[in-house]
């Protein structure tokens, strides 16, 4: 089975702010696509995306709000109440 995300998706792995930006994106991504097919959200996309949006937050001072500009460029809606 092919790998389902990148190294990025990993906060120990994101080297600045750019990089976790990237990682979110891509696992806002994936979980489209999984809700579009009807399957079940692996729960670590979950993990993950919260691990990248504090180590965001906490070491490079980003604005606490910049997870829900990366879910609006993929969804296009403000609603995310299931992603973290």
């Amino acid at each position: 089975m092919a790998k389902l995300l990148s190294p990025y998706t990993i906060a120990s792995n994101c080297t600045d702010f750019t990089d976790c930006k990237s990682g979110a994106y891509e696992i806002i991504q994936k979980q489209q696509i999984f809700e579009y097919r009807g399957m079940k959200i692996p729960s670590y996309f979950k993990i993950r995306l919260k691990k990248l949006d504090s180590k965001a937050i906490n070491k490079y001072g980003a604005n606490a709000h910049w997870i829900i500009d990366v879910y609006f460029e993929v969804y296009g809606t403000w609603n995310f109440t299931e992603i973290i």
